[in-house]
C-alpha cells in the first residue's frame, strides 16, 4: 500500500485516509463538533487534518465512534 492511501471525492474533498506505517497519532476534540488529527508517518511526513460536523439543523451536535 502506498503510504498514506488517500481517497478524494469528485470535487476534490478528502474522503478516505489510511496509513499503516505510523509513528504517532494525536487526536483532539476542539469543541462539540470539530476535531484535530495529526499523524506522523515513520518516514517523517506529517499529516494534519481538521474536521467536524456541518449541519445547521443540529447545532453543536456531532457524532464520532470508535471503530475496532
Amino acid at each position: 500500500m502506498t503510504q498514506p492511501r488517500i481517497g478524494l471525492d469528485d470535487d476534490g474533498t478528502l474522503d478516505d485516509f489510511a496509513a499503516s506505517d505510523v509513528k504517532l497519532v494525536h487526536f483532539e476534540a476542539l469543541d462539540q463538533s470539530q476535531w484535530y488529527l495529526a499523524i506522523e508517518l515513520n518516514s517523517g511526513d506529517i499529516w494534519q487534518l481538521k474536521f467536524g460536523a456541518c449541519n445547521d439543523r443540529a447545532k453543536g451536535y456531532a457524532f464520532a465512534e470508535q471503530v475496532k
